[in-house]
């Protein structure tokens, strides 16, 4: 092998095959000339793999998550609504997740592949929620948090010292939001 910095494929082999994912590793040779491996997961070509998750921000400056049970880690965790759904579907999925009904002046999104699953598109729609609605107010579902936007990183810690996990995209989004606000100032 030359003194490159690439890598030899030797090898894959299938470890699990699931519904909509497999487990494979990979085996190849490094640069030094030494056999590593490498387990992956890979979501399969087949599946409908756009994954749309729903960002409703108030008129109060506070942002809407879910609070959904995982059975996989068998705790909650604190989440943006997500769906499979298609483009139009998006209001009424988010009415029937939060029992909030949302407007937006364009359903346009934001598009981003997940690194971990490379397969996969995540498709970001922002609503507008007004919570000064009084229908809005009763027909809020109890999973729904209204989380204040400037203590948002704040209440993801609260949060996961009570016991709750928290998606990494509502982490992540929370980290910019912090950055962004050192910027304004």
């Amino acid at each position: 092998m030359s003194n490159n910095d690439e890598l030899t494929y030797l090898e894959d082999q299938l470890i699990y095959s699931g519904k909509s994912i497999d487990l494979k590793l990979v085996t190849y040779k490094d640069p030094k000339d030494i056999t590593r491996s490498w387990e992956f997961f890979m979501r399969k070509p087949e599946e409908d793999n756009k994954i749309t998750q729903i960002i409703g921000l108030t008129n109060n400056s506070s942002v809407v998550l879910l609070t959904k049970h995982q059975p996989i880690h068998n705790k909650p965790i604190v989440q943006f609504p997500l769906t499979k759904g298609n483009e139009i579907d998006i209001i009424e999925f988010f009415k029937k997740e939060t029992g909030l009904t949302g407007t937006s002046p364009t359903l346009k999104s934001k598009c981003a592949y997940l690194p971990c699953l490379t397969k996969s598109t995540l498709f970001t729609y922002t609503l507008n929620v007004n919570l000064d609605d009084q229908v809005n107010k009763q027909s809020m579902l109890n999973n729904v948090s209204i989380w204040p936007l400037g203590s948002l990183f704040e209440k993801i810690e609260e949060n996961r010292k009570n016991g709750s996990l928290v998606d990494a995209s509502v982490e992540i989004w929370s980290i910019g939001l912090q950055f962004s606000s050192q910027f304004n100032k």
